[in-house]
């Protein structure tokens, strides 16, 4: 298992055209104005959509994971996602 910890936790990222904000999670960036490409991510577990860096999207591509949040409903974030390789049907 490895874990990468989100470098843009405190920060919410203003989508263009609207008045909304997204949490946003990088592993590489350390702020959103270095991300080059954002991928929207549906977590109605975070009450929203998450914007999760491309770079970041390509480690979880066809892995488990799990997400290191806050406990605390009315703020949440994510703090670090774990990844562990997928298991295939044949393994025991």
């Amino acid at each position: 298992m490895k874990r990468y910890d989100n470098k843009l936790v405190g920060w919410l990222v203003p989508i263009q055209g609207t008045d909304r904000r997204l949490r946003a999670f990088s592993h590489v960036s350390r702020t959103p104005a270095k991300v080059a490409k954002w991928i929207p991510v549906d977590l109605p577990e975070m009450g929203d959509t998450v914007l999760f860096d491309e770079s970041t999207m390509h480690l979880l591509h066809n892995h488990d994971i799990s997400f290191i949040i806050t406990t605390n409903k009315e703020v949440r974030k994510i703090h670090a996602v774990e990844v562990r390789k997928k298991k295939s049907i044949n393994d025991t």
